[in-house]
């Protein structure tokens, strides 16, 4: 039964996400919101693992929130930016994860990957391409970062 609570909060919650990014004018706030806790929670690790600065340096450059704000409510922010931004974050949880754990990190990149393809074929506006794949992006960065977590605290 907690299960199925579980997971009926967790639809619903990536539902409303794509539901926020469908309105019109789209309402990008609780994307910058999301955007900014993944890049908390990068740090984190960075600093919990070898508190690398120039990693630091590279993930505050290439994820600067006010610019990320400013690109997405403009819509100077495309789907090859998110392609990048995918493939970044992603080969970045493989660099500070486990190898173990490379497979399921590549297989979890590759879904938002053809994700992004397929919203590239079907949506009309960048926005409705948006909200195709940020729900399932923000889902399985954020898997990908809790396995991350989960690993690092196993050692402890």
């Amino acid at each position: 039964m907690e299960d199925q609570i579980k997971n009926m909060y967790y639809d619903t919650y990536f539902k409303l996400i794509g539901s926020k990014l469908s309105e019109n004018p789209p309402d990008y706030d609780w994307l910058v919101t999301l955007f900014s806790e993944i890049k908390d929670r990068l740090i984190g690790i960075i600093n919990m693992t070898s508190k690398n600065s120039i990693l630091l340096a590279e993930l505050e450059e290439s994820l600067d929130v006010p610019l990320f704000k400013q690109m997405i409510v403009n819509n100077a922010y495309s789907l090859d930016d998110f392609t990048k931004l995918t493939n970044y974050l992603f080969g970045l949880c493989l660099k500070l994860g486990s190898p173990m754990r490379d497979k399921t990190v590549k297989e979890k990149q590759n879904k938002i990957l053809d994700k992004i393809k397929e919203a590239q074929q079907t949506a009309s506006t960048v926005a409705g391409a948006f909200a195709m794949v940020v729900p399932e992006f923000i889902k399985n960065i954020n898997l990908t970062i809790d396995m991350i977590y989960y690993d690092l605290y196993a050692l402890l």
